[in-house]
């Protein structure tokens, strides 16, 4: 008999106390429940943290100069490597896993706690050379503070996807917003008292503080010591398949913040890096969500092609019916919400978030494509298709830099619009998804965004607001108006629109039951 598979006597009392953490056959019980009442917990946690980052970016942008924010791009382009490896693809490992024991658990726990500190060790010891790169002794210190993160960051990584693959998104929720309230109010408070770039230093290293203390408290779960008796060999092959694949991202996405970093200086890398975090978070707060709650509950599913296929295009249809209309009024609107949040000071970052926004169309739809490839075992595939992205995307970069921020800018929105067709089609080979099924569940909200930026467009040329505020308050009503007329008009929209009413009344009538209120 393989050793592996006796179990001692401790053992059986291990995963007998534990079986309610590590179990998810509740979730297939009520997938539909626990994906609604979790999207409500996760978009309204979203909710509340975009509010606050922004609410405390508009705070700081005001308090600090662009120099500073530029300072702390600077240097998390470069520890951006460090933040894709530090949890080393094992919390995706532990979501997608059908099955996962206490004892397989606790050896991810140490692994992300080994990688963490040495990754904190390491930047430690980097800490020169990356201030000689950039030629400003400031960054020694600020990669040093940097660097506690990834130890706290270490510790938190196991507990989250357990949370994570139990859908306990409400427990999540909450720990997320009071890591924000209390790492923003320092940062704010700082800032107010002169420390300048020190206040957003602070705002990162609190932020990873408060959310290990909050998550160790919401997931319950106490790790044991190593163990060599534990085979988790097919984990971290799926974890260092999408390391490998964050590990290229990284170098894409961060290599417009070096080149901009080392040929601009701080003041152009601080303003087109706020324009594009402007940008990224709406679109962000639903991406989040979206992945948090679709990947796992398509792992339950991994085994029932027909019922996968209508999980994801209940997903996709839902996505694209907020995301598309936002991201159309965001570009619109560019110049007012920048002008608004960040003040005059930051009139060169609208260009960014214009054309951001403009690259942003499509990624929290484009996105899915990527759990799709994790829960039915296409890890490699994932890799392979994120690297020729990411070297499109590079190239991108380096012909872009000749022209400034505005060049890199450019590079991202042509680099999405041309990759995206081959990567629908390839993601989806040997899945239970069809790149047709894609396309089906996002036509009507394409279409319904496009005319809906006709008209917002046209009322902009005709009705003139000097006040960005309200410019941005008398257009938002018009939109969504147009918009839900544009779906009842559209044949089967008004079906579909049935569709997203009936699954919000059910919601509802959970929550009247009592369920909806409970952090679980």
């Amino acid at each position: 008999m393989n050793s592996e598979m006796i179990l001692t006597g401790k053992d059986i009392k291990s995963c007998y106390e534990h079986r309610e953490i590590f179990s998810t056959g509740a979730l297939r019980d009520d997938l539909k429940g626990r994906s609604l009442r979790g999207g409500l917990y996760k978009m309204t946690g979203e909710g509340i943290n975009f509010i606050l980052r922004l609410a405390s970016t508009a705070i700081l942008a005001r308090i600090l100069i662009p120099e500073h924010f530029g300072l702390i791009s600077m240097v998390m382009a470069l520890t951006a490597i460090a933040a894709v490896i530090k949890d080393f693809g094992l919390s995706i490992a532990t979501v997608q896993a059908k099955e996962i024991t206490h004892g397989e658990a606790s050896a991810l726990f140490w692994i992300n706690v080994s990688v963490g500190a040495l990754i904190t060790l390491t930047l430690c010891m980097l800490s020169k050379m990356i201030a000689r790169f950039y030629a400003d002794d400031r960054l020694i210190w600020v990669t040093v503070g940097i660097s506690a993160t990834f130890l706290f960051g270490g510790i938190t990584v196991q507990h989250q996807a357990l949370l994570w693959r139990k859908m306990l998104f409400g427990r999540i929720a909450t720990v997320d917003v009071g890591a924000t309230i209390f790492s923003c109010s320092i940062a704010i408070f700082l800032g107010l008292k002169g420390y300048g770039y020190w206040a957003l230093v602070s705002r990162e290293i609190m932020s990873s503080f408060f959310l290990a203390i909050g998550t160790w408290m919401a997931c319950g779960w106490i790790p044991k010591l190593p163990s060599r008796n534990v085979n988790i060999r097919k984990m971290i092959r799926v974890g260092g398949d999408v390391t490998a694949f964050n590990v290229v991202e990284f170098f894409s996405r961060s290599l417009d913040q070096i080149l901009l970093g080392k040929f601009y200086g701080p003041s152009l890398l601080g303003i087109y890096k706020q324009g594009y975090q402007l940008a990224s978070l709406p679109v962000n707060y639903l991406v989040h969500p979206v992945h948090a709650i679709a990947q796992p509950g398509l792992s339950v599913l991994q085994d029932d092609p027909v019922k996968y296929r209508q999980y994801y295009r209940k997903i996709v249809t839902s996505v694209s019916f907020v995301s598309m209309p936002l991201v159309v009024f965001l570009f619109i609107h560019s110049k007012d919400i920048v002008l608004l949040l960040l003040g005059e000071k930051w009139i060169e970052a609208a260009r960014i978030f214009e054309i951001i926004t403009a690259s942003s169309f499509l990624i929290p739809v484009v996105s899915t494509t990527g759990f799709v490839m994790i829960t039915c075992g296409l890890t490699r595939r994932f890799f392979c298709l994120g690297l020729a992205k990411s070297i499109i995307l590079v190239l991108s970069f380096v012909v872009g830099i000749r022209w400034g921020a505005v060049g890199i800018a450019y590079g991202q929105l042509i680099t999405m619009y041309v990759f995206v067709f081959p990567l629908l089609f390839l993601a989806f080979k040997n899945t239970p998804v069809r790149a047709e099924l894609f396309f089906s569940s996002i036509l009507h909200s394409l279409i319904c965004s496009l005319l809906m930026g006709g008209a917002l467009f046209a009322f902009s040329k005709v009705i003139s607001v000097q006040n960005n505020f309200f410019a941005i308050a008398a257009s938002l009503p018009i939109a969504i108006a147009f918009y839900l007329v544009a779906w009842m008009v559209i044949p089967g929209g008004t079906q579909r629109l049935k569709e997203f009413f009936s699954d919000f009344v059910f919601v509802f009538k959970k929550s009247q039951r009592g369920r909806v209120i409970s952090l679980s």
